[in-house]
């Protein structure tokens, strides 16, 4: 067919959703094909073709030429069609001079057997728009790497698998090296509109929880901790920061069952006293490695509960930024299989664990005290629902044997000759694809574990990413122009006097359902508009049983026997939780039923910061504390939608004015 009357056909939809694209030119064989395109094409566009028997072929474009006279040529792989469920090879090669289409979204489908919803990472490669969905239940049964050098997009795929993870209700347990990842509980308010409506998403926050072993370092987490009480000797040694000898791991276990036998509830303090008192000449060492263990400071009578930790739909952050390597590995060891004997026990409900730098914690020539635990999750940790997600930067650094386990690979850019290496092992890799990884673009992964591998572009996150590259040359004006203030009365910028100084506070505008609470982000304290127009700060200093009492009635007012069976408290210790919250205005009894009294703000307007609005001196004061944190001192675990603003104050003569004032 001439070009000429290809023209006429003025490339219209032919057939349903087909498009019209080019013909067949020169040598075909089952497997390749060549076609002249009439139109716009791109490399990795699907297109099909009708085989002999008159069926549909579906190939992938791998390469484009032009020549000098304007020709374009493109070359095809031949992926099949699908029959009795199994994706085949046409015996026969397409015929020259065939017609080539644009394939639609359900060939594209049905061929590759790809899914219509679970987890939703991005849209496929292709100028055919193809969303694309990894199968939960794969996810957490089969494992998953995600692998990229610096600065290709890794932390921002694993914050997208994250989201869709909590959009399913699973549990998520995140081994977070940088502190990156608790901006999961801020929307993406810096998204652009057009990538939020190509990807049809809006905007979100969701459920996070922060814990650290050193909330001194990292000041905005709980306390992560331990029970000491009754560790069994292979528990000690999986925390020791090197291997015992043969001789100090036959007298530790000597000293523990010995133990047993005179104390039910004996602590690490217990064993050293024990290993203390013996004659072996290996007990030096020994106690060395328990002490070592016993100041790492994980260990704790009030431990962090399980509970706490694992929870459907919330995203508890174990957050390692700024502990030594040490500290950081006996804490990742502990957690793991404390996570891990308990769902094998049932104990918590099925969980997926991401362990960011995993080459720091299972790499491939060193035995480090996290290495044996992360290779039997990975091998038996999918019999009792306990998916893992192994993230990396340095691929050929990790454990080949955690890494063959992953069934489903996310990989992005990587040029690193041995990463790339490592990464080959994958099965469907193929030479052709392995050149592609070097050249892919920020965003863009190529994902391993469905029938053929697949180009898929990472769909915008609905949170705030935590983990952007710093600049030394970032700019400061930058950053400010970004932040959000409520509305400056005007009187106030009507004024002219260079004294005056506006100093803005930052605030955590935090809505779940209905109400609205605003936090300062300094002290968290509660701020609200009395009746005369005053903001006003109070701290809340709520208990433990308070906390359950509050997250019940941030859901719905309720009767107080009704309110006492949901709190699950004693009755001794509800009642003196009620009194308490009644005293302090928390609470408050309407129509028969219990509510809560914590004050809630209006709807106030706001506007994104412009310096050019300002002829003042301005100062923005630095975020104190994180809005997961003020989630849980007061005990609220539901999804709420969370914003950073700030409110503006006026200095004049050393006294602050509400700008927002009438």
């Amino acid at each position: 067919m001439q070009k000429k009357q290809l023209k006429k056909l003025n490339f219209k939809k032919i057939k349903g959703d087909n498009i019209l694209v080019g013909e067949v030119e020169g040598k075909t064989t089952t497997h390749l094909f060549k076609f002249r395109a009439y139109r716009n094409i791109k490399k990795m566009d699907f297109v099909v073709a009708k085989s002999k028997d008159n069926k549909w072929i579906l190939a992938q474009i791998t390469e484009i030429n032009i020549y000098p006279d304007e020709k374009i040529i493109a070359s095809c792989n031949i992926l099949g069609r699908r029959e009795d469920g199994l994706l085949k090879i046409p015996r026969m090669p397409i015929k020259p001079s065939s017609l080539i289409y644009q394939a639609s979204e359900e060939q594209i489908r049905e061929t590759l057997c790809l899914k219509k919803n679970g987890l939703y990472l991005g849209k496929l490669e292709s100028t055919t728009d193809v969303k694309f969905y990894i199968d939960p239940d794969n996810a957490i049964t089969k494992h998953i790497a995600i692998l990229a050098q610096t600065g290709a997009g890794k932390s921002y795929t694993v914050g997208v698998l994250i989201e869709e993870l909590l959009e399913k209700n699973i549990a998520v347990v995140i081994i977070d090296p940088h502190g990156e990842y608790s901006s999961l509980a801020i929307k993406n308010t810096n998204a652009k509109k057009t990538d939020l409506q190509y990807y049809e998403i809006e905007p979100k926050s969701y459920r996070v929880s922060e814990f650290s072993p050193d909330t001194n370092i990292n000041k905005e987490a709980s306390k992560l901790s331990f029970s000491d009480i009754g560790l069994e000797a292979n528990e000690i040694i999986g925390i020791f920061p090197a291997k015992p000898t043969p001789t100090q791991t036959a007298l530790l276990f000597g000293v523990i069952s010995e133990l047993k036998q005179v104390k039910e509830n004996y602590t690490l303090t217990d064993i050293i006293n024990y290993v203390q008192s013996t004659e072996s000449t290996a007990k030096i060492n020994l106690i060395n490695l328990l002490e070592l263990a016993k100041s790492s400071n994980l260990f704790s009578k009030k431990p962090t509960s399980l509970n706490a930790l694992v929870n459907r739909g919330n995203a508890s952050v174990i957050n390692l930024k700024g502990i030594n390597s040490q500290t950081a590995q006996i804490s990742v060891s502990k957690l793991i299989n404390t996570l891990f004997s308990a769902r094998k026990s049932n104990k918590i409900p099925p969980l997926f664990l991401v362990i960011e730098e995993a080459h720091n914690f299972c790499p491939q020539n060193e035995v480090l005290c996290t290495s044996k635990i992360i290779r039997t999750i990975v091998s038996e940790g999918r019999k009792f629902g306990f998916g893992v997600a192994i993230i990396s930067q340095r691929p050929a650094r990790v454990d080949k044997n955690v890494l063959s386990q992953a069934n489903t690979q996310i990989i992005l850019r990587v040029k690193n000759p041995n990463d790339l290496k490592a990464i080959s092992y994958a099965e469907g890799i193929t030479k052709q694809a392995e050149e592609e990884i070097k050249n892919l673009a920020s965003g863009v992964a190529l994902i391993l574990g469905c029938e053929i591998p697949l180009f898929v572009n990472i769909r915008t996150r609905k949170t705030k990413h935590g983990g952007q590259t710093q600049t030394l040359l970032e700019s400061k004006k930058t950053q400010k122009d970004e932040k959000i203030y409520f509305k400056i009365n005007e009187k106030y910028l009507k004024n002219k006097d260079k004294s005056i100084k506006y100093i803005f506070v930052p605030c955590y505008e935090i809505r779940i359902k209905d109400k609205l609470f605003l936090f300062d982000a300094i002290k968290g304290n509660l701020l609200f508009k009395n009746n005369n127009d005053e903001i006003k700060n109070i701290e809340l200093k709520i208990t433990s049983d308070e906390k359950k009492i509050i997250s019940v009635l941030i859901e719905e007012d309720c009767s107080e026997d009704e309110l006492f069976k949901k709190t699950k408290l004693l009755f001794d210790d509800f009642n003196r939780a009620i009194a308490s919250m009644t005293k302090k205005n928390i609470i408050k009894q309407n129509k028969n039923k219990m509510c809560l009294n914590i004050q809630t703000i209006p709807d106030l307007q706001k506007q994104i910061f412009d310096k050019n609005l300002f002829e003042f001196n301005i100062e923005f004061l630095d975020i104190k504390i994180m809005a997961p944190k003020i989630l849980s001192n007061i005990g609220i675990k539901k999804n709420a939608e969370i914003t950073l603003v700030y409110y503006p104050y006026i200095n004049i003569c050393d006294v602050l004015i509400d700008a927002t004032k009438e």
